[in-house]
């Protein structure tokens, strides 16, 4: 890639090859450009403006909230089994004529409208699960 033909960036004008002091003597572009004045007063002396507080104090009491209403993911990350028991059945029991009667049916033995509102209810359960954390994370996070 040739450099010389990109455009210049740059209205200064470049430095005699021959001369070694042109290099550090400093341009002279004019009159350096004015410098508008601040549309506040910088040498207040304040520690921290009224806002600021307002601002922690929500963000601290909606992290509260959101933690309160993930609790349940957060005692599920203490280690606490009852939060979220493990599922261990279907719900449906074998009818009487069958050798089974009375017996859990397995999820692979199920019918296929019945296995549908199994994993509706499994998917749920996870679904309910993964709305607690991020409700209890978005509350730490805050």
């Amino acid at each position: 890639m040739d450099l010389s033909k990109l455009p210049r960036l740059s209205s200064s004008a470049r430095p005699p090859a021959g001369d070694p002091n042109a290099a550090t003597a400093p341009a002279d572009d004019g009159p350096a450009p004015e410098v508008p004045p601040p549309r506040y007063r910088v040498d207040r002396d304040v520690a921290a403006a009224p806002g600021d507080f307002l601002d922690v104090l929500l963000a601290v009491g909606v992290g509260l909230l959101f933690m309160f209403m993930g609790q349940g993911y957060g005692r599920h990350l203490l280690g606490r089994t009852d939060v979220y028991p493990p599922i261990t059945g279907t719900g449906f029991v074998w009818s009487a004529p069958h050798p089974k009667a009375g017996q859990p049916i397995a999820p692979e033995e199920l019918s296929p409208e019945n296995k549908a509102t199994y994993d509706a209810q499994v998917t749920g359960r996870r679904m309910g699960i993964v709305s607690e954390s991020s409700l209890f994370l978005s509350g730490v996070g805050l």
